[in-house]
């Protein structure tokens, strides 16, 4: 009998998974003002995905064992996102891939809007909840119109016109729906070598490979592919919310180094591996202070960069 992910926090002895939730929540908050406060000097060698990682150790030395219980809520959450994204995508028609290319990363910013306190134990009436409340944020996101002053879809697409293959790098659930409808139609209209890379760990948001292989069978091209061997699908295992190249896999670096083209969704990934002479796109919609910061963007602008092999190309 497969067993609810309610139950196995209630086994694992969490009494209060609220106050545990706003203990991680409250450790995250201090580490963000300590450490990446402008005037402090472990933040300038300290990125963010740094500081989150420390908070997820931190949760671990408060709760001990009954910390794991966190990596189901995760990953209940995450699908409910990516449940309420499917129903948002069937109700928008259209298959140009500018428009679904630009949906892909307007959809990142949608999360803001997602409280979390009242789905920590995600059972059937909070999961409907945060349904709604997703697919109202995605939906109002998708249609918002403003600044964009650093959306190089045209060079983007060009690029890929010539590229053979392309390592696409997930972010969160939910944005991950429209990442996949994406590129489900670019298969449709072009052949392509497409490896999604992505982290078997279930950390806040982020999409995790049990999830991407579960959604594969709702996108025709990409299920086909997968079965032609002309997609597959590579795992890290980090603690990390984003991959952090220094510990990434030899053969996950040879992959991203090798590809014609390689696009990283999300903030997290661009702040890592940009320096890293990969030559990538970097796609995410400014979700906050620490966006803010490295773009000099404004709040929910979308971004796409790219950076090549030169390393040309920061939105300082």
């Amino acid at each position: 009998m497969k067993l609810r992910i309610e139950d196995h926090v209630r086994a694992s002895g969490i009494q209060a998974p609220a106050a545990a939730s706003q203990l991680s929540s409250l450790v995250f908050r201090i580490l963000a003002i300590l450490f990446k406060a402008a005037d402090h000097r472990i933040g300038s060698s300290m990125t963010f995905n740094e500081s989150v990682y420390l908070q997820e150790c931190c949760v671990d030395l408060c709760l001990g064992p009954h910390a794991k219980a966190f990596g189901f809520l995760h990953a209940a959450r995450g699908s409910a996102l990516n449940a309420a994204a499917l129903e948002v995508v069937r109700a928008r028609a259209g298959n140009d891939v500018e428009a679904l290319l630009r949906e892909a990363i307007a959809s990142g910013f949608a999360i803001v809007d997602v409280p979390r306190e009242s789905d920590v134990l995600l059972d059937e009436e909070s999961k409907e909840h945060l349904g709604q409340v997703y697919g109202s944020a995605l939906s109002q996101v998708l249609d918002r119109r403003g600044p964009a002053r650093a959306l190089d879809l045209g060079g983007f697409l060009t690029s890929l016109a010539s590229a053979t293959s392309l390592v696409w790098v997930l972010d969160d659930n939910g944005e991950t729906i429209f990442d996949l409808r994406f590129l489900d139609q670019l298969l449709l209209e072009r052949p392509l070598e497409l490896t999604l890379l992505t982290n078997s760990t279930a950390l806040s948001e982020n999409s995790t490979t049990a999830q991407v292989l579960e959604l594969l069978p709702r996108f025709p091209e990409l299920w086909r592919a997968s079965r032609q061997g002309a997609l597959r699908v590579i795992s890290e295992d980090q603690r990390f919310t984003a991959l952090e190249p220094a510990r990434c896999r030899p053969g996950t670096m040879t992959a991203l180094r090798s590809a014609d083209l390689v696009l990283f969704k999300g903030i997290n990934l661009y702040e890592v591996f940009r320096d890293t002479g990969i030559n990538a796109f970097y796609a995410f919609t400014v979700a906050g202070p620490n966006a803010m910061r490295l773009t000099s963007a404004e709040l929910g602008e979308p971004i796409m960069i790219h950076i090549p092999r030169d390393g040309g190309g920061h939105a300082e």
